[in-house]
């Protein structure tokens, strides 16, 4: 059938199927509407077909609409075509250029019917499935908008190139009566993909960039919905193409899993989450790029579930967070951290915030500024509170450059075990809000210069279980092997250390020249505590800065010697003729001589007063006369906290800095309290301590 002028066709069968096997063509600004209460046919090579802004409506009210591969559906460059089955709905092709496609079943799914030509062609597809669509074999689609509903079959389509997912206004054809003229119907406005019974959601580019919107119908935050069990799989192809979350918009599954891959970034604006009710895993992939979550945002699972978060470049972190593993790597760049520090926007030309510095600081220099470090504007040793950015039982951690910023870009951590390895170049910076285990791979920087600084909030460290108060240290021989390993299907490749390396516990080490400093909140001060001693005799007076030499291998060299036993004295690292002979080169103005060490009983029935007190008598005493002085600058204050049981008596200790003009000037002749009462100071500033984390410090296992 033809019409070759202006008018409209119409074409019902009230009994039976209608088959098509020929053309049935109209020109012009014209419409073709088709109805049965029974099948709708169209065979192979045959082209149903309007112009120049021309609508088709097909209407299967009791059955299904079945083209047969080659078959055509087409208005050509514009207008709109409207499919409803009472069933199912085979496609073939529905090409209608820039024109807008509204697919619909009542009982059945849509499914694709063969590959000779792209199933569907238009700027925008609407679909209402009452199972699925394209569930075992994607429909193949060059769409610019799209927005969907579907059951327990799902939502699947395979994208030519960039795709939307958001608000379809209404869509609507001009249906012909019998009358020769036309009435309108409409599909009402839709937003985002949503599936009910299960359903699953796919959406892929062979070459195009994924981006998600929340859209207004309705506008309550969720972008992509898979009900109870069902999985989404976004998955951006091609060079340079991401998926892009967008601001204030979710991505959901009650308990399936969700996967989202880029061929280069996947970009996390603010406000978008991934989140998964309960038991399923989140895996999120950027193949070439990077993986940019902006500050606030979040990707969260409940349950058994895992969290994978993996980029070629660099991943820059809000919140993760989980009950069960999750797993960051940055195969060639860093793993930093963009929460609450402003990162709430996105440069889409570099695909990270426009106001990132990328800045990577070492602790290679840093500055004593009040007695207290400082690097920067970073006081060493002080406690945040940041929100952690990851939450979860177990934490792996792999990098190319780097693990955290000094300061508050570092990676912050509330997890029970934790792993993380950085391969090449920059440093590690990572606090735990609580008791932690080091496990797996260890904590290790391959880097020759680079840090490595670990620390707890709360609570206890640990190694392979035991408290970091059992470690025993070890240094490397020349080319000893550290094997790799495969998690979450990333190989770790063998590492071969320089000898000399000190490894703490089989599993934590930096680099030869690096400052490794692993603390648990309890008081010790873990492998880094000799080091850092004999960091303090090397410092070099400068008015009223002094900056810090983060190495000096002839002290910790001597000082491992102390530490064999896992267990010593501050004083025992000062007891060697060489180290007093340095203290006094270096200018740590304390004597050589020892008349009085008080142990460990005794300490612990002082104060931080009585302490000073103590060099107050040492400095009185008559063989003591002409020693050089010492100024230590502290006014203690104490007052009675809670006693936590019968044996323990802490107090709050509060002490600041004397102005120059009012200074507290002791003779210190006791090296160990010197010592002790300078790294006090320098360390944690004007914090308060309580008496059990003072002599903690001091008393390495009650020796």
């Amino acid at each position: 059938m033809r019409v070759d002028n202006v008018g409209h066709i119409r074409i019902k069968a009230d009994q039976g199927n209608i088959v098509f096997d020929a053309n049935v063509t109209t020109a012009s600004d014209s419409s073709i509407s088709i109805q049965s209460l029974q099948n709708i046919h169209q065979l192979a090579n045959s082209t149903i077909s309007t112009t120049a802004g021309g609508t088709i409506d097909l209407w299967s009210e009791g059955a299904s609409i079945l083209q047969q591969d080659s078959a055509i559906i087409t208005t050509g460059e514009t207008g709109s075509v409207r499919l409803l089955a009472g069933d199912s709905i085979a496609l073939a092709a529905v090409h209608v250029g820039t024109g807008n496609v509204s697919l619909m079943t009542e009982a059945g799914s849509i499914v694709d019917s063969g590959d000779s030509h792209k199933d569907i062609v238009a700027r925008e597809l609407r679909v209402d499935a009452s199972v699925g669509m394209g569930a075992g074999n994607a429909i193949d689609t060059s769409v610019d908008v799209y927005a969907g509903r579907a059951g327990s079959g799902g939502l699947h389509i395979d994208e030519d190139s960039d795709i939307t997912v958001s608000t379809l206004d209404d869509i609507s054809i001009q249906r012909v009566k019998s009358d020769g003229s036309t009435e309108t119907v409409t599909d009402n406005a839709i937003s985002d993909l949503r599936t009910s019974d299960n359903g699953s959601i796919s959406l892929k580019t062979i070459d195009g960039t994924i981006t998600v919107y929340d859209g207004n119908v309705p506008d309550d935050g969720v972008g992509i919905y898979a009900h109870g069990s069902g999985s989404v799989h976004l998955d951006a192809y091609g060079s340079g193409q991401d998926v892009r979350i967008k601001e204030d918009t979710d991505v959901v599954s009650d308990q399936g899993n969700i996967h989202i891959l880029a061929e280069d970034a996947v970009l996390q604006e603010a406000g978008a989450d991934i989140a998964v009710g309960t038991g399923g895993n989140i895996a999120v992939w950027a193949l070439n790029g990077s993986i940019y979550m902006t500050d606030g945002t979040m990707a969260s699972t409940k349950g058994a579930g895992n969290i994978l978060y993996h980029a070629k470049v660099d991943v820059d972190l809000s919140r993760l967070s989980g009950e069960a593993h999750t797993t960051v790597i940055a195969d060639s760049g860093q793993i930093r951290d963009n929460l609450e520090i402003g990162a709430d926007r996105i440069n889409y030309d570099a695909k990270i915030d426009p106001d990132s510095s990328r800045v990577v600081d070492s602790l290679h220099t840093t500055v004593i500024r009040n007695g207290a470090e400082y690097f920067g504007d970073f006081k060493i040793g002080l406690l945040f509170g940041e929100t952690a950015n990851i939450s979860s039982s177990s934490l792996s951690m792999i990098a190319n450059q780097g693990i955290g910023v000094l300061g508050v870009q570092d990676i912050d951590t509330d997890v029970e075990q934790i792993e993380m390895v950085n391969k090449s170049r920059n440093h590690v910076f990572v606090q735990e809000a609580d008791s932690v285990n080091v496990f797996g791979q260890g904590l290790r920087n391959f880097n020759d210069n680079g840090d490595l600084m670990f620390s707890t909030i709360v609570d206890e460290l640990y190694i392979d279980g035991k408290n970091i108060r059992e470690r025993f240290p070890d240094y490397s021989t020349d080319g000893q092997k550290v094997d790799g390993y495969t998690i979450d299907g990333y190989t770790l490749q063998d590492f071969y250390l320089d000898e000399g390396i000190r490894i703490v516990n089989g599993k934590v080490h930096t680099g030869k020249e690096g400052y490794l400093y692993v603390r648990s909140s309890v008081g010790d001060w873990g492998p880094m505590n000799y080091d850092q001693l004999a960091d303090e005799l090397s410092r070099i007076s400068n008015d009223e800065v002094i900056v810090a030499n983060q190495r000096l291998d002839s002290f910790s060299q001597s000082s491992e010697g102390s530490e064999g036993s896992g267990s010593s004295s501050f004083g025992d690292v000062f007891n060697s003729e060489s180290d007093q002979g340095a203290m006094q080169e270096h200018r740590f103005d304390a004597q050589t001589s020892d008349p009085y060490s008080p142990t460990a009983d005794e300490l612990k029935t002082m104060d931080f007063q009585s302490l000073v007190g103590l060099l107050n008598d040492q400095a009185s005493s008559p063989d003591q006369q002409n020693a050089p002085e010492v100024v230590i600058e502290y006014e203690a204050e104490t007052s009675e906290t809670e006693v936590d049981d019968e044996n323990s008596q802490p107090v709050e200790v509060e002490y600041e800095l004397l102005s120059e003009d009012e200074p507290l000037e002791q003779r210190a002749e006791d090296n160990g309290v010197s010592a002790f009462l300078s790294i006090v100071n320098r360390l944690y500033g004007d914090q308060t301590l309580d008496e059990q984390t003072l002599y903690s410090i001091y008393c390495k296992d009650g020796d």
